[in-house]
């Protein structure tokens, strides 16, 4: 019993000293060493592993279908297309067809399609993607925002 009431002590102490650090902005155990805190902007963000996200400015919208082939229904690809062309800043719908594939028509700039495309190949844990057939469409079909179809 000794130790777990040590150990509950200890506990309560290190959550007190973190909230102390935390509302004085002071580093660790000295109350004179200030903690500095760094706030980085920048253009370029890490959206995944996979693909880097940009937005240039001046750079021209595009269009494009994808026909997903593989595993991908049943394992949560349209949710997973739905967040990452929200990472992307990719505008479109995304819906699953009667022949197991998943179509998706995006629209948005590029290099943000690049890493929206990026992402797809990888997909989701539970999907294997085979095949993505890329069809260029004309711009200006999509509205705002992106949508998950029936």
């Amino acid at each position: 019993m000794r130790p777990v009431l040590h150990l509950k002590i200890f506990g309560a102490w290190r959550s007190l000293e973190a909230r102390a650090v935390r509302d004085r902005k002071v580093g660790g155990s000295n109350p004179l060493a200030p903690t500095i805190h760094f706030t980085f902007h920048a253009r370029w963000s890490l959206v995944s592993p996979l693909a880097v996200r940009c937005s240039v400015l001046g750079e021209m919208r595009i269009a494009r279908r994808f026909l997903i082939s593989g595993i991908v229904q049943g394992v949560g690809f349209r949710y997973f297309a739905y967040k990452a062309a929200q990472r992307c800043n990719i505008s479109g719908a995304v819906r699953n067809l009667s022949d197991g594939r998943v179509a998706i028509v995006a629209e948005g700039e590029e290099a943000d399609m690049r890493a929206f495309l990026a992402e797809l190949r990888q997909g989701p844990r539970l999907a294997i993607v085979e095949d993505i057939e890329i069809e260029e469409l004309k711009p200006g079909r999509t509205g705002k925002g992106f949508q998950i179809e029936g």
